[in-house]
């Protein structure tokens, strides 16, 4: 469990840089569904209200990468499979409607065994492990200014 928390954490400040470096964009990093695992849509902001076409393609770039992070990518086995993933791994990313430039980011993944839901406020990956006590989640506020 550790460790995927720790995985998780360093996914989660990922995506952080990458808005952080991209904040003309930043909107269009926002998710619709959570990417990873269960989602094999390809992300595509080119359809983005804001930011220049080169900073939608880098925002395109970015969530593609950080799916195939969530799904492992970064460390494949001799059979090229990705096995450097967060058990069922879930990343969101969702704007704070009353609050402009301000971003959640979230990872989250399966646990275990049951140990409770995290708190309401973070509901990425919500009823996705069945019972929402497997669900853990870890989660960054951003505000780009």
């Amino acid at each position: 469990e550790s460790y995927q928390r720790i995985q998780a954490l360093m996914l989660v400040q990922d995506m952080v840089a990458r808005m952080s470096s991209n904040k003309a964009a930043a909107a269009c990093y926002v998710t619709v569904n959570p990417l990873g695992t269960g989602n094999g849509a390809t992300p595509d902001a080119s359809g983005c209200a804001t930011g220049t076409s080169a900073e939608k393609t880098k925002v395109t770039s970015d969530l593609t990468e950080w799916k195939g992070l969530l799904l492992g990518s970064a460390e494949t086995n001799a059979s090229s499979e990705n096995v450097g993933g967060v058990l069922g791994a879930r990343g969101c990313v969702v704007a704070d409607v009353a609050v402009t430039g301000k971003y959640q980011i979230s990872v989250a993944w399966q646990g275990t065994s049951p140990a409770g839901a995290p708190p309401a406020g973070i509901p990425c990956g919500q009823n996705q492990y069945g019972d929402d006590a497997y669900r853990r989640a870890v989660s960054v506020t951003l505000m780009l200014i």
